[in-house]
C-alpha cells in the first residue's frame, strides 16, 4: 500500500469496479457451486442406494434373524453414516420381527 496505489488513491472507484467484476464472474461461480452440490448429492444417493441393496441381500439371505441383524450392524459400523439412516433401523426391526407372527 502506498499513496499512489489504486486502493488508496482511487478508493472511491473500487466499489463500482468490484461490482462489475463480481457481476461478470458470479454466474460462473454459481454454476460451479451448483455443479459441486449436484455431484455431492449424486454421490450421496449412490452410496445410499448401494447400502439399501446390501441391506436387502443381508435380510433376504437364509441367515438366522440375529445373525442377519449382526451382519447389518457390522456393515454399518464400517461406515458410521449408515447407523443414522432410517433404512438401517427399519431393516433391523423388520428382520427381528420376521417369523415372529408366522406361527
Amino acid at each position: 500500500m502506498h499513496p499512489h496505489s489504486k486502493s488508496c488513491a482511487e478508493s472511491w472507484n473500487m466499489g463500482p469496479e468490484a461490482l462489475v467484476v463480481s457481476e461478470r464472474y458470479w454466474s460462473e461461480i454459481g454454476r460451479a457451486q451448483a455443479g459441486r452440490e449436484s455431484a455431492a448429492f449424486c454421490r450421496k444417493e449412490a452410496k445410499m442406494e448401494a447400502w439399501k441393496i446390501a441391506l436387502s441381500r443381508i435380510t433376504k439371505s437364509e441367515l438366522h434373524r440375529i445373525k442377519a441383524v449382526l451382519g447389518i450392524l457390522s456393515q454399518a459400523i464400517q461406515s458410521p453414516w449408515r447407523l443414522v439412516q432410517r433404512e438401517t433401523w427399519g431393516m433391523i426391526l423388520r428382520t427381528l420381527a420376521r417369523g415372529i407372527y408366522s406361527w
